[in-house]
This record gives C-alpha cells, sequence and structure tokens, in this order.
C-alpha cells in the first residue's frame, strides 16, 4: 500500500513540475459566441524553501520571486496584474486560473504554520503582501529586536 502511495506521489511530483506547456480551451463568455480562447497551463516549479519563520522569509521569497519571473507571472503577486472588472468575461477566467495557480503553489511553498495564517486569503497579491508584512521586518520594530537578539 505505501509503495503504491509513493509511486502516486512520485506521478504527481512529475506532473506538477514537467516542463511542457499545453493549452486547455476555456469556452467565450456567456454571450453565446462559438469562439474559444485558449488557456495557458500553469505550470510553476515548486520551491523547496518553505516559508516557516522570520529568519527564512528572505530566502523563501527571494526564490519565489525567482521561479514566478522564469513564467513572467510575477505582476501576479507584486500588485501589477489587476482583476478584469467583469467576471464573466474571458480575460477573467484567464485571470482567476492563472492567480489560482498561483496563489495555490504559494500555499505549498509555506510550512503548516504560516499556510494557516493566510489560507483564507482570496488572491495571490493578497497572501503575498501580508507575509511581506508579516515576516520581512519593514516597519515592525519588534521582528527587527527579536532578529537582533
Amino acid at each position: 500500500m505505501s509503495e503504491d502511495l509513493a509511486k502516486a506521489l512520485d506521478k504527481l511530483a512529475e506532473l506538477l513540475t514537467a516542463k511542457t506547456t499545453e493549452a486547455t480551451a476555456v469556452p467565450k463568455a456567456v454571450d453565446g459566441a462559438s469562439q474559444t480562447e485558449g488557456v495557458e497551463k500553469l505550470e510553476l516549479t515548486l520551491n523547496e524553501v518553505k516559508l516557516e519563520e522570520v529568519s527564512n522569509y528572505l530566502s523563501c521569497s527571494r526564490r519565489g520571486l525567482l521561479l514566478l519571473k522564469m513564467k513572467a507571472l510575477e505582476g501576479y503577486v507584486m500588485g501589477e496584474v489587476d482583476e478584469p472588472v467583469e467576471k464573466k468575461s474571458v480575460e477573467w477566467k484567464k485571470w482567476s486560473t492563472t492567480d489560482s495557480g498561483i496563489l495555490a503553489w504559494l500555499l505549498n511553498s509555506l510550512s503548516p504554520s504560516v499556510d494557516a495564517s493566510v489560507e483564507a486569503l482570496p488572491t495571490a497579491t493578497e497572501v503575498w503582501k501580508v507575509l511581506s508584512r508579516m515576516y520581512s521586518g519593514k516597519g515592525n520594530v519588534m521582528l527587527v529586536s527579536q532578529l537582533e537578539d
């Protein structure tokens, strides 16, 4: 039984880190149009440095940002890619699919205790900003004092 589980986990890891990019058809907006728009399959390399506490925030966030930059997705966590207003549009569907993938990837890059503090946040940008406020030490005098000790 444990061998089957190990094989299944290996296959899952292989699928998550595959290098190929495939397009998935997404239906056009509900206006009855017959065309479909392609949404690129999001495949991000796992961040092997899991955020656990203040002491490894810099390393984890730096690696995470580099992994996102490899796919030109850093704008989603930096707040540079705005959510489209029209929730029934193809653009919103693309944005939502990409943001959800990045959000899941981000949450997977966190230790369980850190994950529990941000898992309810709705977007990748919000998670990134909250983690930065909590762990970067910027403007947090108590945190800076703790690090200096």
